[in-house]
Formats: C-alpha cells, sequence, structure tokens
C-alpha cells in the first residue's frame, strides 16, 4: 500500500533504507566474523550465552562495542545516500 501510494519515489527510499542496512549489518558481521575465526576459532561456551549475566563472556563486550561504533564512524565520510527528510522534499 505504501509504495503505491509513494511510487513516484518508492524505489529511491527502499534503496537508500538497503544501503542502510549494509552500513549497520557490514561492521558487526566484520567483527562476528573475526571473533569466531581469529580470536574464538569456534570454541564458545554456549550455556553462556543463555545465562541472564552473560555467563563467562558478560554481558556486554565493551571492545566489541567500540569496534562496532568504529566501524559504523569510520564509514560515515563514505556514504551515499539520497535521503532527504520528508519536509524538503519538493511537492
Amino acid at each position: 500500500m505504501l509504495a503505491f501510494a509513494r511510487q513516484g519515489i518508492f524505489l529511491v527510499d527502499y534503496t537508500d533504507f538497503i544501503l542502510l542496512l549494509l552500513y549497520v549489518l557490514v561492521p558487526w558481521t566484520a567483527i562476528n566474523l573475526v571473533d569466531y575465526y581469529l580470536i574464538q576459532h569456534g570454541r564458545y561456551d554456549v550455556q553462556s550465552f543463555l545465562s541472564p549475566g552473560g555467563g563467562i563472556y558478560g554481558r556486554i563486550n565493551v571492545a566489541a562495542v567500540a569496534c562496532y561504533i568504529i566501524g559504523i564512524a569510520v564509514q560515515l565520510p563514505f556514504m551515499s545516500t539520497t535521503y532527504t527528510p520528508a519536509s524538503l522534499r519538493p511537492r
């Protein structure tokens, strides 16, 4: 329904949304792959994942969160999007 109402700019908005997902998911995926293949070598304590306190891993991995923020910050100058707030779009 939304696609028909905004069909003139739907593809542009959809492309911007997909790019936004890429900007968010690429650093997260890189952190997971580095952790799995280079740091943990695939050995995890699965019960710790299910523990309310995070088990041996803790609740928050500060180094991973910092790397994630840095990963997004590094991408900022290279982001290419046509996003324009609705209030600034021509009618």
